[in-house]
């Protein structure tokens, strides 16, 4: 049950997870445990180095170099880092986006107009921040330097935003 529903869910990351390649080591397993195998056979190849022998006996539905409640603890986590992304700045944000975009009230030059810049940021810098903090166990940066000043560009985005509704204009004079 628990599998199905982060299966369901898996598409509030708006990607797909990355498959490994058909190596032994990976057969029989969850695309979502062969996602594991694949980012920690090369991402940490001296901590992880032999996962035939060391971490894979029994392996089927779960890793098993974990215990499930940490896997289901972390996974519930990070979903709820992603969804709180997604929900409290992220739409917010893009419907802002695309209202301006509609009223025609957004430069032409994305990079000379301070609204896209901060969506960019919100999505790529602050935003990811936020996102692999959390998923990476690293609450400093998903809070310091990534929720904390999402909020922040939020805020400085409505204010740009109430504007040009307000006033028809792109910049003040």
């Amino acid at each position: 049950m628990r599998q199905a529903q982060r299966s369901r869910e898996r598409s509030i990351y708006h990607l797909p997870l990355r498959k490994a390649k058909a190596a032994p080591h990976a057969q029989g397993v969850t695309d979502e445990a062969r996602a594991c195998i694949e980012c920690h056979a090369t991402e940490t190849p001296g901590v992880v180095h032999n996962w035939d022998s060391f971490h894979l006996p029994g392996l089927g539905h779960r890793l098993t170099c974990h215990s499930s409640q940490l896997v289901d603890d972390y996974f519930t986590s990070a979903d709820n880092a992603v969804r709180l992304y997604n929900e409290a700045y992220y739409t917010p944000a893009k419907e802002m986006l695309d209202t301006l975009s509609e009223k025609g009230l957004l430069k032409e030059n994305p990079w000379a107009d301070e609204f896209q810049i901060l969506y960019y940021h919100l999505w790529h810098h602050e935003g990811r921040r936020a996102r692999q903090g959390a998923l990476l166990g690293a609450p400093d940066w998903a809070h310091w330097h990534g929720f904390f000043i999402l909020q922040q560009d939020l805020y400085r985005m409505q204010d740009i935003y109430n504007y040009r509704l307000e006033t028809g204009e792109i910049e003040k004079p």
